[in-house]
């Protein structure tokens, strides 16, 4: 290993197909990340492993540099189905540089050694011949992701062609999100291992034993996930999910929740003294053609549709007559809609008939928005996605029109492959709802009074309260809390009164950021979350809030809503700091999605804007905004996102998905910011669902994002990515 090979000129195979020396850059080995620079070495014959290899790791070298190179005795065992002999000539010397400089001189040529020693952080050299390979790390990591490259090798063929790799990551940060991570089973081990097989360096767990760490078993299965993950070289982040993802805290206290106001609700005392809703008359609404039996081959009469007899089509209903179905054969969405006439202010209740058969990645539902918007600003209500094989089921939707004079109904199905079938839908007039999950503390007590509002009673004296239930999640079948009058006060039997509250509606998932309950639950779970764990990196979630500023804790404050939630975001910033000085905080970042005008929209349900310097103004810089869209494609739009964060002067991470277009878009909008901004950490691949469908690929632009020019749009451009990473294996549940 020691003699000079006659060489060929590096070749760059990061991103693009190149050639040199009349070789084609497709006769290179296929590898995930491509290195950043290999080179072949035809003056020398393949290294042959049929016979196995030894593998030798200096005994200094730390253990993420031990594992590897077990990995590595193990897959060649698996391609030879034996152990190595003694008597094998074939010698694979790994370690980092620290480690064989003192150690395996005479095993590795110096010059390796140095090349090694002036590459980037994490950065390897690796050759092979015919008497072996070496691996050498510019530090442990740098050996460990060598070794990675060896073994895609060694899976190739056991003729391993003789090559010359000069390699390191164009990004210091590669993460991926995995839900779980509260226990050591085959899965976390297999999807860490890939991790660290596609050279990513740290990984972001959500679960709720987070939030439980006083419990000794959840502390315990814990501390052996991160300490798994530290030794096979990935740094593990924990997620604390806060604010519009609260479905870890909410469990804990139910009255954290962000309540929903409920003012001059209509009641009478029956005659057992106990408080009933007053119904208010109301029709039912005219939805036309609500059965679907009126069709002109697959169009129906009354609906606005597309594609028909592509994705639409009328066919026989089992419930009598016909009915819609929607078929996706291919991964999108596809809807049919109508426009209904509604009054304000009143409770309606959609049912609908429905049954399915789920595909990959499935979603059927339907949902309605209301115009202007639905009560307090909802823009709307959709029924919860139905994503298994079901059959016909009559399902129905509780909401309220708020200021709504017109309601738009859809039914669909959205992104996934499938179908569905929906019939006889109607919109009916609901009755108001009793009084369930009713959020009481002392800044927000439910109130009694007079229907003029002249006279305000007085619990305890006037009326008694009976609590119901009050638990996450919060269900429309919770036992009722009960108003009952006092014979002896000022209530009399039959009187209406006007009940004021704040209650949990179902599906509620948004913490208050104004309860101290809140606020004591998440520092407690910060501070053992960082004394137990240690990390470098705490990630807070703090996404999607739906509502803000919705109930009497938060309004009482008399902030607009982005002051709120920055100001909650500088709350859990210091809890992080006082915890441990040195952890610094990420959050997704799409409250802070610019639009053309420069502002931003915090809340969902919400119309309220602002800029966006004015809503960073106090945000301590050293937090990490990581922004996300999972489908968008114009790098235009994504660079906008980061580089309007990164130009307020933060760190930023952009964040993909499942679709292989929009990973490309996200690593050409990275790569054309990297020379105007040294703050655009990388990327940061998202799998919810246990979708891992992009590892390969995003870890390549993670690897080499210098190289991000991957040329192609659109359909063209997501097959040839398919046909490029074909092969390289991911997780699947």
């Amino acid at each position: 290993m020691q003699h000079e090979a006659k060489t060929m000129p590096w070749i760059v195979v990061a991103g693009v197909v190149a050639m040199a020396a009349g070789s084609l850059a497709e006769d290179l080995p296929r590898l995930c990340p491509q290195p950043q620079e290999l080179r072949l070495l035809p003056g020398e014959g393949p290294m042959d492993l049929s016979a196995g290899a030894l593998v030798q790791v200096p005994p200094s070298a730390p253990r993420p540099i031990q594992l590897a190179a077990e990995r590595l005795r193990a897959e060649l065992a698996r391609r030879t189905g034996r152990p190595p002999l003694e008597a094998v000539r074939t010698t694979l010397v790994v370690g980092a540089v620290q480690d064989l400089d003192a150690e395996a001189h005479d095993r590795v040529p110096k010059a390796i050694l140095e090349e090694a020693g002036a590459l980037p952080p994490e950065g390897y050299r690796l050759r092979t011949s015919p008497t072996g390979a070496v691996v050498v790390g510019r530090d442990a990591r740098g050996a460990v992701y060598g070794v990675e490259t060896l073994i895609q090798l060694v899976r190739g063929s056991p003729s391993v062609p003789a090559v010359d790799i000069r390699d390191y990551p164009d990004s210091a940060w590669r993460l991926t999100y995995c839900a779980g991570g509260d226990r050591l089973d085959d899965r976390l081990r297999r999807i860490v291992g890939l991790c660290v097989h596609y050279k990513l360096n740290l990984i972001v767990f959500e679960n709720p034993a987070f939030y439980r760490l006083s419990d000794p078993e959840a502390r315990a299965r814990l501390t052996e996930v991160f300490a798994y993950c530290r030794d096979l070289g990935i740094e593990p982040v924990p997620e604390l999910q806060s604010f519009g993802w609260s479905q870890h805290l909410l469990p804990l206290d139910p009255l954290c929740v962000e309540a929903a106001p409920a003012r001059d609700r209509r009641f009478r005392f029956a005659d057992d003294e106990t408080a009933r809703p007053c119904d208010r008359p109301g029709q039912d609404l005219a939805v036309r053609n609500g059965d679907l039996d009126r069709a002109e081959g697959h169009r129906f009469a009354d609906w606005q549709q597309d594609d028909v007899g592509t994705t639409l089509f009328a066919d026989t209903s089992e419930r009598g007559g016909m009915c819609l179905m929607i078929q996706r054969q291919t991964p999108g969405f596809s809807r049919v809609s109508q426009r209904v006439r509604c009054e304000p202010d009143t409770c309606y209740e959609v049912q609908v008939d429905m049954r399915t058969q789920a595909g990959k990645d499935f979603a059927a539902y339907f949902e309605v928005y209301g115009s202007p918007t639905l009560d307090r600003g909802q823009e709307f209500a959709a029924y919860p996605h139905v994503a298994t094989t079901t059959d016909w089921e009559r399902r129905s939707l509780k909401f309220r029109s708020g200021p709504a004079r017109e309601l738009v109904v859809y039914l669909r199905i959205q992104e996934g492959t499938g179908s569905a079938w929906f019939d006889n839908l109607s919109i009916r007039t609901a009755g108001e709802p009793p009084l369930i999950n009713i959020v009481e503390t002392p800044d927000q007590p439910l109130v009694v009074t007079s229907v003029d509002r002249a006279t305000t009673y007085r619990p305890g004296v006037d009326y008694d309260v009976e609590p119901g239930d009050l638990r996450f999640p919060y269900a429309d079948t919770a036992a009722p809390w009960r108003v009952t009058r006092r014979r002896d006060g000022a209530l009399t039997a039959g009187q209406e009164v006007l009940l004021s509250y704040e209650w949990a509606e179902p599906g509620d998932i948004t913490y208050c950021p104004s309860e101290p309950r809140t606020q004591a639950l998440m520092e407690k779970a910060i501070r053992d979350t960082t004394a137990t764990l240690k990390p470098r990196l705490i990630h807070l979630g703090h996404d999607e809030p739906r509502v803000i500023n919705r109930d009497q804790r938060c309004r009482k404050r008399g902030l607009p809503a982005y002051a709120l939630y920055v100001d909650d975001i500088r709350r859990m910033h210091r809890y992080v700091k006082k915890a441990d000085p040195d952890c610094r905080v990420m959050i997704w970042a799409d409250a802070f999605r610019v639009n053309d005008k420069g502002e931003v929209k915090m809340a969902w349900f919400s119309e309220e804007k602002c800029a966006l310097a004015d809503a960073v103004r106090d945000m301590p810089r050293d937090i990490i905004l990581c922004p996300w869209r999972y489908t968008e494609t114009d790098v235009d739009f994504l660079w906008r996102d980061l580089a309007s964060l990164t130009a307020a002067g933060f760190d930023v991470t952009g964040s993909p998905w499942y679709d292989l277009c929009n990973v490309v878009a996200w690593g050409r909008a990275a790569a054309r910011l990297r020379p105007e901004s040294g703050t655009c950490l990388g990327l940061f691949l998202t799998t919810w669902d246990d979708r891992w469908d992009a590892l390969p690929i995003t870890s390549g632009l993670m690897w080499t994002l210098a190289r991000a020019g991957i040329p192609g749009e659109g359909d063209a451009l997501d097959k040839a990515l398919r046909a490029r990473y074909a092969g390289f294996g991911t997780y699947a549940p």
